[in-house]
């Protein structure tokens, strides 16, 4: 992870305000003026104050990255005077000079001096942080550093501190100690003296800075973690941003109960349904909506309702999960709806949860534009947005963009959308990432490391597109899939078990067993794996001549796919563009190319695609 400079606090005291800024200020800087001045003024004064305090040789590290745009303003480092171990003090500067009154709609948030302008409370901010390195940064997941926190807010008349912890704040009382304000200077150097030992913090802050993060691993199981009333994941990043426009939007519900909605819009691997589930924690223990007033369902995904259907079972929770096609309105107050981007008739769907006479409730839809693959799934941000605003609903409409799947600091999602959809691709050079893209020409070298993967306790699968029939009969051994590899061998596999409720265990088994069957767009959208193997066949095909993606419609033996086109030509006036086919084929691979966690192995069987995806993931320092 980045930052913006890290050294002795003795040798950044002796620089002046202006010296201190033109150091950290990197050569393409894009931090404001506001930024500039926290720099100025918090952070030059706190690094006066450790110099002062007789702990000069004290490490300091300003303005470290941690997801996203989300940085920790400073982290002291150093070693406890109590237990001799290396110890990292999370600072949290605040340049506040007032705090509003009236009250926010969460105690996560504070109501500044300004109309309707919130930010999060400095205690929730400072132990946010500390959470995310406790469970993402290797070095600290690992015991290795010991964390402390504090709120450095200098600008804060003492008479404004109580406004903290009173009232909606109370909670957070209990951590007053921790937070100092204007003319807290002595209590601070007290404070400093307690947690540090008078050594030089070198060794912490460069053990500190070569961790790197880790995801950690947040799936489907996370429901029975909110049937027991416990959340169900960290949120980083701008799923913080989610969370908070959530809070505000039951907040209002509760005010004034009336139909409202939100929409959120997320790439593959940047944790929709983790968001999700941790909504429907918020609703039900935040905001003290029944849990038998809130539901999750799926538009569509066989797959996904029966994982998160045995899930529940075995959590011991008897309720039924129903499609979206089969929800009636009932009495819910919550209804979120994860893949909704498969939804099929969404002015009905959205009809029927909200028309007349409905209870008033919040629809939360969880989307992906790029992952439709059928010809009648339609559930786009667009089309929701006007079928919200003709029953009269104006969604809160938010956007997720870090990837978390396949490593915090790794854009391989992002290049692939650039790939097949043009999208721009992040203008940075990504940091070394863990994540390992290979491109080979051989199916069995493949297969005897994603064997090796699941062997050593990693999850590892074959995905491939549906250019091969399932065989009718399901003889154990029939192979389905039969490919002469560039080499002359023979490389034959089998599909995924079928049907949907067998592929529960074929989605958690850990036997090397499950390498043997390949996986289809049918049980791959929403799930993700350690490793997985591609193989690209002539589906669609780059062509080199016309610069553009061709679809193979000879080579694709989906029948289900094909016949849902056959049928959409039949029916009058369907709106149906040039290209659409080949841009849910398009949709289809992105899908199946962007279900790794650690790596991906992926194999051609045409030259110039090989090439053409080659050039792309080089220029972008992906290979």
């Amino acid at each position: 992870m980045s930052y913006l400079i890290a050294d002795q606090v003795g040798r950044l005291a002796q620089l002046s305000p202006d010296d201190l800024v033109n150091k950290m200020l990197p050569p393409d800087s894009t931090h404001n003026f506001e930024e500039q001045r926290s720099w100025r003024e918090s952070l030059y004064r706190l690094i006066q104050i450790v110099n002062t305090s007789g702990l000069s040789d004290l490490w300091l590290i300003a303005e470290y990255s941690l997801i996203g745009t989300h940085r920790i303003d400073a982290i002291i480092c150093g070693f406890s005077r109590l237990f001799g171990r290396p110890l990292a003090l999370i600072v949290e500067s605040k340049q506040w000079n007032k705090i509003g009154d009236g009250g926010a709609q969460h105690a996560d948030q504070v109501k500044m001096n300004f109309a309707n302008e919130y930010r999060m409370h400095p205690v929730a901010q400072m132990f946010q942080y500390e959470h995310q390195l406790e469970t993402n940064h290797s070095v600290v997941k690992a015991d290795n550093i010991q964390l402390a926190v504090l709120a450095f807010m200098h600008n804060l008349p003492e008479s404004q501190k109580p406004k903290l912890f009173t009232d909606e704040y109370r909670a957070f009382a209990q951590y007053a100690h921790l937070v100092f304000v204007k003319d807290d200077e002595a209590r601070l150097t007290h404070y400093l003296g307690s947690l540090f030992k008078k050594c030089s913090g070198e060794q912490t802050a460069k053990q500190f800075l070569a961790g790197h993060y880790e995801l950690s691993r947040a799936d489907f199981f996370g429901i029975t973690k909110i049937l027991q009333r416990k959340d169900n994941a960290v949120m980083l990043a701008d799923q913080i941003e989610v969370s908070l426009a959530f809070d505000q939007l039951c907040a209002e519900f509760k005010k004034n109960p009336r139909h409202m909605a939100m929409i959120v819009q997320g790439s593959a691997g940047t944790g929709k349904t983790i968001v999700g589930l941790h909504l429907e924690y918020l609703a039900v223990q935040r905001h003290l909506i029944p849990l038998r007033r809130t539901i999750f369902t799926f538009a569509k995904s066989r797959m996904l309702h029966n994982i998160l259907g045995q899930a529940m079972s075995a959590s011991g929770d008897p309720r039924q999960l129903p499609y979206l096609d089969m929800l009636s309105e009932h009495d819910y107050s919550l209804v979120i709806i994860d893949e909704a981007h498969r939804m099929s008739d969404v002015p009905q769907h959205i009809y029927t949860l909200v028309g007349p006479n409905t209870r008033p409730k919040i629809l939360v839809f969880l989307v992906d534009d790029h992952q439709c693959v059928h010809v009648k799934e339609c559930g786009t941000e667009f089309v929701l947005k006007c079928a919200l605003l003709t029953a009269g609903i104006t969604p809160v409409c938010k956007r997720l963009t870090v990837q978390k799947r396949c490593g915090f600091e790794n854009h391989f999602t992002a290049v692939l959308r650039h790939l097949f959809f043009d999208e721009q691709t992040p203008s940075q050079e990504p940091a070394a990432s863990q994540f390992q893209v290979t491109i080979t020409d051989s199916l069995s070298a493949i297969d005897k490391r994603l064997k090796a993967h699941q062997e050593h306790g990693f999850s590892a699968r074959w995905f491939a597109p549906m250019d091969w029939l399932r065989r009718r009969s399901r003889e154990f051994g029939a192979d389905d899939i039969f490919i002469r590899d560039h080499d002359g061998q023979e490389f034959s596999k089998e599909w995924h078990p079928y049907p949907h409720r067998l592929l529960y265990e074929w989605y958690k088994s850990q036997s090397a067993k499950v390498v043997d069957q390949v996986g289809s767009i049918y049980c791959a959208q929403g799930l993700d794996y350690d490793y997985t193997g591609f193989i690209w066949n002539d589906s669609l095909r780059w062509d080199a001549r016309a610069k553009r993606w061709v679809y193979c419609e000879k080579e694709h033996q989906d029948l289900s796919f094909k016949l849902g086109i056959t049928d959409a030509l039949k029916v009058r006036n369907f709106n149906f563009p040039s290209g659409a086919v080949t841009t849910l084929v398009m949709n289809q691979y992105y899908i199946l190319l962007s279900r790794a966690r650690r790596g991906t192995y992926i194999w051609f069987k045409d030259a110039a695609t090989k090439r053409h995806v080659y050039d792309v993931l080089h220029a972008a320092h992906i290979l």
